[in-house]
């Protein structure tokens, strides 16, 4: 089951990344239908999904400031907690 789990989730990114090549191909297409190069129309599109993705890399990144992991950073430094002991 867990071998069909991940093939499927691989066979669905793919179809994914394909549909927003697709979109976006749609998008250079319609630039180029206003009158710009497609060259050009293609370099706007890249930027774009560029900038895009810094941004969101830049939102995750602040994002995992406010994560604690309190149990995971006291085991990595060896320390114990504070409170009662279990015989």
């Amino acid at each position: 089951g867990l071998v069909w789990m991940i093939v499927g989730g691989l066979v669905a990114s793919i179809f994914i990344v394909t549909a927003w090549a697709g979109v976006m191909a749609a998008l250079a297409m319609y630039i180029v239908s206003l009158g710009m190069h497609p060259l050009a129309a293609l370099i706007v599109v890249a930027a774009i999904n560029l900038i895009v993705g810094i941004g969101m890399l830049y939102g995750c990144i602040g994002l995992s400031r406010n994560l604690l992991f309190s149990a995971t950073r006291r085991q990595l430094a060896g320390t114990a907690l504070v409170g009662p002991t279990v015989p």
